[in-house]
């Protein structure tokens, strides 16, 4: 990706409403999805409004494969290298060959990126320090995680018929 195109492409943040699978109780849900291709992340959300918020989840792209899936046309998985997995669907085939793009040309760029980098004389510093970074930021999304599970809770409990 040459100098221009890549400036050009890092401006653009994509956003937009996809089915995330969660398990197989829940099923297919809608939620708002954000590929920041200068942080190199995939984050979603509950809903458009909720974007001021923490994201529900994440998912770092350097390294990831993505790949479209043979069930359907309008549905792909993201493969991050820590073995996190995005079952995702779009609401159409153009829409989804649209994400693979987005999200593949990410993943190339922040991939090739650091191998430059990690090319250079400070790998092992680069190294544990991106580890770092990537544990901090996976132990925020978990604490983000328990933190509206609690909020959730506290909610169900407020509503339980009160002794008296």
């Amino acid at each position: 990706m040459d100098n221009l195109v890549g400036i050009e492409f890092l401006s653009q943040i994509q956003e937009g409403q996809l089915y995330k699978y969660t398990n197989v109780v829940k099923g297919w849900q809608h939620r708002w999805f954000i590929l920041d291709p200068r942080e190199g992340t995939l984050s979603y959300f509950l809903s458009e409004s909720d974007t001021k918020l923490q994201p529900r989840g994440f998912i770092f792209l350097e390294s990831a494969v993505v790949s479209p899936s043979d069930e359907d046309s309008n549905t792909f998985s993201v493969n991050s290298w820590n073995g996190e997995c995005y079952k995702l669907r779009a609401v159409d085939a153009r829409a989804r060959q649209d994400w693979v793009n987005r999200l593949r040309a990410t993943s190339e760029y922040h991939s090739q990126k650091n191998v430059q980098k990690y090319s250079k004389k400070n790998y092992v510093y680069d190294f544990c320090l991106s580890g770092v970074k990537r544990s901090l930021a996976n132990a925020r999304q978990h604490l983000s995680q328990a933190e509206n599970s609690f909020i959730d809770m506290a909610r169900v409990i407020e509503k339980l018929p009160s002794q008296g």
